[in-house]
């Protein structure tokens, strides 16, 4: 009968609904599922109802931290886990070779008595910490702020989930104590292992090689690690049951040479699994494998046969009642649906249709692992990460061997450095080969993420689909597979156009990004970049766009070559199909600006570069181009601000981006300038002339990107005398519909 199978599926259900429901609805939903199983006569009803009520139960038991008081503050607590460092800022446009000063900073969770747990940033010169040191810490204490852009990841959330209560960029630092406890010692030995691959291979290889062996990721390659993903091979880069199962193989094959037999060997090799676990940081993939691995071998102590589904079922126990809001957890997701694909769908895949010859039928064997496992998971990868990768049963093929080898060498070259030469010529392959497959084309695809109602149809209809199959095994039925899939194309065909003309505001901080779409589907973006985001384009303009199911932009304007309006406008022409980008002539003779336009035109894109404009030029029935309104002065050419290009769109939205006093003065050389809707030039920094600026386009509304902190007080002042005033820093995102009848703001 297998109960836990029919226990643990609900108890998960009941911790992922207890963490959304108040605590009455959670309440009513466990007393009705224990009614159930008190009335119920069947075991599998009872048994999910009894496991739906311990799980809502379970949740009730772990409430998320409370909020924090903000402000200045000293804290004294210790450290919890090792450091690590994040990367030194992105380029001026994305990708394209010109550096930030931004600083690496270093990242680590404090345990406070006053505060719980706190995440500390700081740029201040630390030494590794690993893990219960006790330190006194001065800074800024804050809340984690929610999401100001629909469709951004929600990193309060996430934080909150890890119990952590807030947030502090600290400017001191002070280590009263050493590392203490058991912990402190397998970081030590993360660190010691760490610093031998350093030693023995390149940077990068020797990254790669920490990562697959005990999960420190710290100075992985980011252009592999964007590969990877876009292979849909990023597993490789966590500790799972291929690993344990490498270190149970290696340990039990010493025992045997070492004359070690019956339940000791056992009970040695359990040891040795939990010691690899938590040296890898116990993340679910690592505790799932480790807590089926002991299952099995715990039933060899019992000398019972161990069953693959109720191994599962209870890991996933054993994590979800330690820690319920794992359910959460992208990685715990995928790494129990991979396997859960992998146990239900090769043996039917397998029955239905199989070579015969033994070496096709390995190759084929391997595929269908592939081909479940990704059937499985591309629900969350599409929603989480927005990608579509049917290269993925190729690439798991190829990359298994080189995986394996890295692997090896890697731990090989710990005691063994000359392996480490081989590891470094593995690693190179590996880049080479992921970097190809990306660069065909249909070998992935950017997505909007799926709606709950398709994720239900999807697994709905597969569930279905293995039980019909199971019950009357066919060849033929292998063919409906394509039609299963068929939900995971569909969100981009539920984008519901506006039905007037809109204009979105998003909040990139100390930066802009606007959206506009009409109602007969044509959309544009003017400007994708930002100062606070590594990547504007990536971290919040696609988000925003996939979350109202868009996959094409037809036009992107950039106004001008600065940072904070173009370093996302590359990570944009990776991500959606954008069909044009419109540039005034300064952009292209920047450096970094004439790359990003080369590396558009690789990929298809028009571009258009607009010499200065005197009187507006209509490029197309509903979009005037008013500038760039000025290049040089006095014979001299302005700075790239005042070259900006400037916007009507329908005669109601003016765009301005960030022109100052000569940039206005020259737009209001024009007789008409006026629109409902005016985005303030230059974030509302500039007060010259704003005043002149304000009575010609007599707007309904202003919107200032960026926050009011950041705008001169002087122009605050005169927009709010005139009309409403939205700075999108501060309110988050804005939604405006803008008709004949007036303007209005949905969010």
């Amino acid at each position: 009968m297998r109960p836990l199978v029919w226990f643990v599926p609900p108890f998960a259900a009941g911790t992922a609904l207890g963490a959304e429901m108040p605590v009455a609805g959670a309440a009513a939903l466990a007393g009705a599922a224990l009614a159930l199983f008190i009335l119920s006569r069947r075991n599998i009803l009872a048994g999910a109802a009894l496991g739906l009520c311990a799980g809502l139960l379970r949740v009730a038991l772990a409430p998320l931290p409370e909020p924090v008081t903000e402000g200045p503050t000293v804290l004294r607590g210790r450290v919890v886990g090792p450091s690590h460092l994040t990367p030194a800022g992105r380029s001026a446009l994305a990708d394209t070779g010109a550096r930030h000063d931004a600083p690496a900073r270093c990242v680590f969770t404090v345990e406070s008595r006053e505060c719980g747990r706190i995440r500390v940033q700081t740029s201040e010169p630390l030494e590794p910490l690993l893990g219960g040191e006790e330190v006194a810490l001065s800074g800024r204490l804050r809340n984690p702020r929610p999401p100001s852009n629909p469709g951004q990841f929600d990193r309060r959330a996430w934080l909150r989930r890890q119990g952590i209560a807030g947030t502090m960029y600290a400017h001191e630092i002070e280590v009263l104590s050493g590392p203490r406890g058991p912990l402190s010692l397998l970081s030590r030995v993360r660190r010691f292992l760490r610093g031998r691959l350093d030693a023995a291979s390149r940077p990068e290889a020797a990254a790669l090689a920490a990562a697959m062996l005990f999960g420190d990721r710290e100075g992985l390659d980011e252009r592999l690690t964007l590969d990877l993903q876009r292979t849909g091979t990023t597993h490789v880069l966590a500790v799972s049951g291929f690993n344990v199962a490498l270190v149970v193989l290696a340990v039990w094959a010493l025992l045997v040479l070492a004359g070690v037999r019956g339940r000791l060997r056992v009970v040695l090799l359990l040891a040795a699994t939990w010691i690899y676990a938590l040296t890898a940081g116990l993340e679910a993939s690592v505790l799932r494998a480790a807590i089926m691995a002991s299952v099995w071998l715990g039933a060899e102590i019992f000398r019972r046969r161990s069953d693959p589904p109720v191994s599962l079922a209870a890991a996933a126990l054993v994590i979800l009642a330690f820690d319920p809001h794992q359910v959460r957890d992208v990685g715990f997701q995928l790494s129990f649906l991979a396997v859960i694909g992998i146990l239900a769908l090769v043996p039917l895949l397998s029955r239905s249709f199989g070579p015969q010859r033994p070496w096709i039928h390995r190759v084929y064997g391997a595929a269908l692992v592939s081909l479940a496992a990704w059937l499985a998971t591309a629900p969350v990868v599409q929603t989480e990460f927005h990608l579509l990768t049917p290269c993925v049963l190729v690439t798991n093929l190829l990359f298994s061997p080189l995986v394996l080898a890295i692997t090896a060498l890697g731990a090989v070259s710990i005691a063994v450095p000359p392996a480490g030469l081989l590891t470094g010529v593995v690693y190179d392959v590996l880049a080479w080969l992921a970097r190809a497959i990306t660069s065909v084309p249909g070998s992935y695809f950017f997505v909007p993420g799926l709606p709950p109602a398709l994720a239900a149809l999807y697994y709905g209809g597969g569930t279905a689909w293995a039980a019909w199959t199971r019950a009357a095994p066919a060849g033929w039925k292998i063919l409906l597979v394509p039609v299963l899939v068929a939900p995971l194309a569909a969100p981009g065909l539920l984008h519901r156009r506006p039905e007037d003309l809109r204009l979105a505001a998003l909040d990139v901080g100390r930066g802009a990004c606007l959206y506009v779409e009409f109602a007969d589907g044509r959309n544009f973006l003017f400007d994708a970049g930002s100062l606070d985001f590594r990547d504007a384009g990536a971290s919040v303009a696609a988000p925003y766009l996939w979350s109202r199911g868009v996959f094409r932009v037809d036009t992107l304007f950039l106004s001008h070559p600065d940072a904070d309006h173009a370093n996302g406008a590359l990570s944009l022409v990776e991500r959606f199909r954008v069909r044009r980008i419109v540039v005034g002539r300064p952009f292209a003779r920047e450096p970094a600006g004439a790359e990003l336009l080369r590396r558009a035109r690789e990929r298809g894109v028009e571009v258009v570069e607009v010499e200065r404009v005197g009187a507006p030029v209509r490029i197309a029935p509903d979009i005037e181009l008013f500038g760039p309104p000025v290049w040089e002065k006095y014979g001299r050419a302005v700075p790239s601000n005042e070259s900006s290009l400037v916007l009507r769109v329908g005669g109601r939205i003016l765009l301005t981006g960030d022109i100052e006093e000569t940039g206005v003065e020259a737009l209001l050389e024009n007789p008409d300038v006026a629109a409902a809707v005016l985005v303030v030039p230059h974030h509302g920094k500039s007060d010259r002339r704003n005043a002149e600026l304000l009575g010609r386009v007599r707007p309904d509304l202003a919107v200032i990107p960026g926050a009011e902190h950041t705008a001169s007080p002087r122009t605050l002042r005169e927009l709010r005398e005139r009309c409403a005033t939205y700075a999108v820093g501060t309110t988050g995102a804005l939604e405006i519909d803008v008709t004949n009848a007036g303007v209005r703001v949905l969010r």
